[in-house]
């Protein structure tokens, strides 16, 4: 959700089919109260959200996939090998290393400090974007 505003504010959401899905994830559950209520503090509603599982082919047909965690990455790769070149953590996609705390479970607070974890790592990520290869 961060990363459909971050684009569209810098005028390239149309340029890019964000998708989010999870490698625990249990299908079609919401978002949690923590995650809700931080993305209001961000003006983003999450009250359509949905969970949906990761599946190989989603993997196959993106173009570039980002993870939270460098374990995340881990399973993303063993899913799908020949996509290693396309799967990066969130943090190294900007240069940057270490993951992205799970806050699942945290208080209010906790899920708002990491979503502007997110938020900060999520503009620079807009920024690598907005140089991506359409001609390729």
């Amino acid at each position: 959700a961060l990363l459909k505003k971050k684009l569209k504010e810098a005028g390239l959401l149309e340029l890019f089919e964000v998708k989010s899905a999870g490698l625990a994830a249990e299908e079609s559950v919401s978002a949690s109260e923590g995650a809700k209520l931080a993305m209001k503090e961000m003006e983003i509603d999450l009250k359509e959200h949905k969970a949906i599982q990761v599946e190989k082919e989603a993997i196959e047909k993106a173009d570039v996939i980002l993870s939270m965690t460098a374990s995340h990455k881990q399973m993303l790769v063993q899913m799908c090998p020949s996509a290693l070149s396309k799967i990066f953590v969130i943090t190294e996609y900007i240069g940057e290393k270490g993951d992205v705390s799970d806050p699942y479970g945290g208080t209010a607070e906790v899920y708002l400090n990491c979503a502007k974890q997110i938020e900060k790592i999520v503009q620079r990520v807009v920024f690598q974007l907005s140089s991506f290869n359409f001609g390729g």
